[in-house]
């Protein structure tokens, strides 16, 4: 049965009789009115210019001008289409005139009033909303200490029962903030929270969206590359359409990751710095500092299929990244720019320059919930020369690559598991050869 009215999410329009409005205020407005209409606890509710300030766009007009608004374009309708929509003063609330299933909601009414809910302010603070404001910002700042373990802890409890349903900015940042947490400390619940969030159609459920499917590609980086970076192309498609820049930051930076382990440096390079110049542009500091550091990455993997060391640039990438952690105080919850910036040190022979990136990223993992992080410093302060070749150094040198070893197969790395493998083999082999020195007297 064709129906009078069409309200259809996936395609983004409204149908009205003879008339089609595409996604914007007055898609929200027909929404609205569509689903009061078929609420069967309020069949014939008029909704009120009050009522539409506080769907989606309409929030950022002044009140007193929506119902004029409203009435100038009903008079611009053609009679069939205008037939469909009453009105108590023009001015006032309107409500349509058909019939409740002569009206369609495409997926779903269920999608819809989640959508057009998710758009929309609460006539009222939600009555918790101070604990609920203090949790997510405590919440926050623990996570971005990299303190995962007590991030979660102090959202515990702090879920849709608590929160008001209705407020799905409330759950999406909750959501946001846990998958950050759980990337480093549970990634089974990452998975959950982001299948979770797959597939929103509000605004803030899309960007959290994107972000936890940005986190979920980064905990997935040593399997499927192929996979990785197929969907990570798509999510960046939606947000270059829907011009979400801050979530479409964390998706290039990703996806330059995963293009960088798939042997393509340049390509990788030209996400990173695409990402940085967005994280400028939205003030977003902490995401500057990590794609400068990919850059970086980026920079070393071309010279290194070249077979060349790091360049000076290599390393200066860095420092600027350390420079904005500095002041901006970001980047708490990584120590993965001080390791990587020793290990460049010590192939370009500036042993005190080394020594310096490896204490900053000892003072940082003594706050950090990070295996690779933990894994990744063991393996630098293994490469550290001995300062006498003897048996008690080379075995601090071997413990060291064990702990590496086992932190990396924790952390998903094979690759980095096997070279730290390799090298304590190699280590094992030098230290039983002092030993039958020692034995034979030479």
């Amino acid at each position: 049965m064709s129906s009078h009215v069409e309200i259809d999410l996936d395609q983004g329009r409204a149908t009205v009789g003879e008339a089609t409005f595409p996604n914007g205020q007055w898609f929200e407005f027909y929404a609205a009115l569509a689903l009061a209409r078929t609420n069967p606890n309020g069949l014939d509710h008029f909704v009120s210019a009050v009522e539409i300030g506080r769907v989606g766009e309409w929030r950022h007009k002044k009140a007193g001008s929506i119902g004029k608004e409203i009435a100038r374009h009903l008079g611009g309708l053609d009679k069939p289409s205008l037939g469909l929509i009453d009105h108590q003063g023009k001015t006032l609330a309107w409500r349509l005139n058909v019939a409740p299933d002569e009206i369609a909601f495409l997926p779903s009414t269920q999608k819809v009033k989640e959508w057009l809910d998710a758009r929309s302010s609460p006539a009222d603070l939600p009555a918790n909303w101070p604990s609920l404001l203090t949790a997510l910002v405590e919440a926050t700042t623990l996570v971005q200490a990299g303190e995962s373990e007590q991030t979660l802890a102090r959202l515990e409890g702090v879920e849709a029962g608590e929160e008001e349903q209705s407020d799905v900015p409330i759950a999406a940042w909750i959501a946001l903030v846990k998958g950050r947490a759980a990337l480093n400390c549970d990634t089974s619940m990452l998975d959950e929270i982001r299948s979770d969030w797959d597939k929103r159609s509000d605004a803030a459920g899309k960007a959290v969206a994107a972000r936890l499917k940005a986190l979920w590609a980064y905990d997935k980086r040593f399997g499927d590359l192929g996979v990785g970076v197929d969907m990570l192309r798509g999510v960046a498609a939606q947000l270059e359409r829907s011009g979400d820049l801050a979530s479409l930051i964390p998706v290039l930076n990703i996806l330059g990751l995963y293009e960088r382990r798939a042997g393509h440096p340049d390509i990788s390079a030209g996400l990173h710095l695409r990402a940085a110049v967005l994280s400028g542009i939205v003030g977003d500091y902490q995401s500057l500092q990590g794609t400068i550091f990919n850059l970086a990455l980026s920079r070393r993997a071309s010279f290194k299929s070249q077979g060349l060391e790091p360049d000076s640039v290599c390393l200066d990438l860095v420092d600027l990244c350390l420079l904005i952690c500095r002041v901006f105080g970001v980047g708490r919850d990584s120590a993965q720019a001080e390791t990587t910036a020793a290990r460049w040190a010590l192939r370009t022979g500036q042993l005190e320059r080394a020594k310096g990136y490896l204490a900053q990223a000892e003072e940082l993992l003594k706050h950090i919930d990070a295996t690779f992080d933990q894994a990744a410093y063991k393996m630098t302060h293994a490469l550290f020369p001995l300062r006498a070749r003897n048996e008690e150094n080379l075995r601090a040198q071997i413990i060291d690559f064990k702990g590496a070893e086992k932190l990396f197969v924790e952390a998903g790395d094979i690759v980095s598991a096997k070279k730290a493998t390799e090298m304590r083999g190699r280590l094992e082999v030098q230290l039983a050869h002092l030993g039958v020195q020692r034995e034979s007297g030479d």
